[in-house]
């Protein structure tokens, strides 16, 4: 039995010791399991589950390469193995490292060969409680590449920190530039100072996250810019309060510069006759005058003056009551102003005196106006009695408008809607 089993192993090592495609490595045990697949496999088999014999094959560092028996203590093979003596099977000499020929592909029984230090107790076939190839991806780098900040959170306390303040990372991502440049900043040394400075002057602790997810450029501004700006602002005589009002409105007004606000000041001045109060009170009901596009705000200049007919001197009043008419979608006031003055036959000077008609629903001043005359009760003239406000007509709750306007049950308007 016993030169039985030299001889068998003995052809096993010289048949990959002729193999000289394979890419020796100092110390490097191989799995006798994946050798038996191409060579021998029913004897090694055997070997292994018959006489419980535990086989590596080593290359020591003086080129030998020797097929080891770890030997467990069995009754029955106690007089051919010593009990917990490792045994050689065989040695011979194999090819020097340099003389390899590493351009051959290794055979598909090295594929999974776990490179680990030779050890004569190492039991190669128990399972391992931490296998030496996974402490390799135990920290793993940051990802070159990726479409969302999601994949840097646990690595960057910056966004950690961005996180627990309430900032939405899924929109700050698609800002162009921003995700790189968060990435690069440390929240103690880049952030903290900004947003300590936001606070200051009226962006309230718990508005934060919200302000830097709606313009997370702020965080690339200089402390002493965003300084300037606010100065500039209290020399044109904006209160705290108005700067207060104007910071949180418009996110994005801080991130303009000194130069380009002073520029759209004076062109709303001029654009619409204000005077420096006029302009205060427009900028601070409508911040984000400054930051649209000029042309936006020149299309519905021209809407209001030569689509809907309002003179230049009705337009000032119209626009310092209701600064977000210049705005809104053309559309939208084109067909409340065409339903209103034609179809409800209410004149400009009534609009004037209720502007936020522009900012209703079409289908909801249709619908109740059509209610209200099927019960004769379709009045909007200020000069008789029992008279309807526009305001009410279209910014009160369902509830309020048939207790209050109609005076007729909610049920009995539901039902009126569903015959329209």
């Amino acid at each position: 039995m016993y030169t039985r089993t030299l001889s068998s192993f003995r052809n096993v090592a010289e048949r990959l010791a002729s193999t000289e495609c394979i890419k020796w490595k100092p110390s490097c045990v191989f799995n006798i399991d994946r050798l038996a697949t191409s060579h021998n496999a029913k004897f090694c088999t055997e070997m292994k589950q018959r006489y419980h014999l535990k086989l590596t094959l080593q290359r020591n560092p003086l080129g030998k390469l020797s097929l080891v028996g770890i030997h467990t203590p069995q009754p029955a093979l106690h007089k051919v193995f010593e009990p917990h003596k490792v045994t050689t099977i065989a040695s011979i000499d194999v090819p020097h490292i340099d003389s390899v020929k590493t351009s051959v592909s290794e055979p598909s029984w090295m594929d999974e060969s776990l490179p680990i230090e030779a050890d004569e107790d190492l039991d190669i076939l128990a399972p391992m409680d931490n296998p030496p190839v996974l402490e390799q991806f135990a920290s793993l780098p940051l990802p070159s590449h990726t479409y969302t900040l999601a994949s840097y959170v646990e690595h960057s306390i910056t966004l950690q920190k961005l996180v627990e303040l309430g900032v939405d990372l899924s929109k700050v991502e698609k800002k162009e530039g921003i995700p790189t440049e968060l990435l690069k900043m440390d929240f103690e040394t880049d952030i903290q100072e900004k947003l300590i400075y936001l606070n200051g002057i009226g962006v309230a602790g718990e508005k934060l996250g919200r302000f830097v997810t709606r313009n997370p450029h702020i965080l690339l501004e200089e402390v002493e810019e965003l300084q300037a700006r606010v100065d500039y602002l209290k020399s044109k005589k904006f209160s705290d309060v108005a700067i207060s009002q104007i910071v949180n409105r418009a996110p994005y007004f801080l991130s303009f510069s000194v130069l380009r606000v002073d520029r759209k000041l004076g062109y709303l001045q001029q654009l619409l006759d204000l005077k420096g109060t006029e302009v205060r009170e427009v900028i601070t009901k409508e911040p984000r005058l400054v930051t649209f596009k000029v042309s936006k705000i020149q299309e519905n200049v021209f809407v209001l003056r030569e689509q809907l007919g309002f003179r230049k001197s009705e337009l000032k009043s119209l626009i310092i009551k209701e600064p977000k008419l210049l705005l809104r979608g053309k559309e939208h006031m084109v067909g409340i102003f065409d339903y209103v003055h034609n179809v409800m036959e209410i004149p400009h000077q009534v609009m004037l005196q209720t502007p936020k008609v522009f900012a209703s629903r079409l289908h909801k001043i249709q619908e109740r106006h059509q209610f209200l005359k099927s019960i004769n009760r379709d009045n909007y003239d200020s000069t008789q009695p029992q008279y309807i406000p526009l305001e009410k007509l279209s910014r009160v709750p369902d509830s309020i408008f048939c207790d209050e306007i109609a005076k007729k049950p909610l049920e009995e308007y539901n039902a009126f809607l569903k015959t329209l």
